[in-house]
């Protein structure tokens, strides 16, 4: 009776811990240099699809799209992430002409799913432009400074 007992209670806080840690959607608002409108959607316990449409400096928009890998860590409701992707965007400058930009990105970061259909995450998401319309900035735009804070409505 005692070992049911623990197989139950056991069963009950591994189920409570998915649940919170588990969400399908996650819609919110990250904060950097600039502000991310961010779409999250875990296609299962481990891969994660994240698209973010960014207004740098609030002069221009860029889309990047993220396939990340993620895991439980320190304790309930904590998950670390990682994860390759690439952007592409355009941006207006005070003489009006347009430059659009394309490279490559990394993701890392850390969020915690609260009981509540919130989640937060800080994160560290370095870049490096391939093609850019500033000849001089091209292969040496790395956005190693792109620290964020993200809050998201989980559904």
């Amino acid at each position: 009776m005692k070992k049911l007992f623990a197989l139950l209670a056991a069963l009950t806080l591994v189920s409570a811990v998915s649940a919170q840690e588990d969400y399908k959607y996650g819609l919110g608002l990250r904060l950097s240099y600039g502000a991310d409108i961010d779409f999250r959607m875990n296609l299962d316990q481990k891969h994660t699809v994240n698209l973010m449409l960014n207004f740098p400096h609030f002069n221009g928009t860029v889309l990047t799209g993220l396939f990340e890998w993620r895991w439980p860590v320190i304790q309930s409701g904590f998950s670390a992430y990682v994860g390759p992707g690439l952007h592409f965007g355009a941006f207006g400058f005070a003489n009006d002409h347009t430059a659009f930009n394309f490279g490559i990105d990394l993701m890392l970061g850390l969020e915690y799913k609260f009981d509540a259909p919130v989640a937060l995450s800080i994160d560290w998401k370095p870049a490096m432009e391939i093609l850019t319309g500033d000849y001089w900035a091209r292969w040496q735009s790395w956005g190693l400074y792109n620290f964020g804070l993200t809050i998201r409505y989980c559904f």
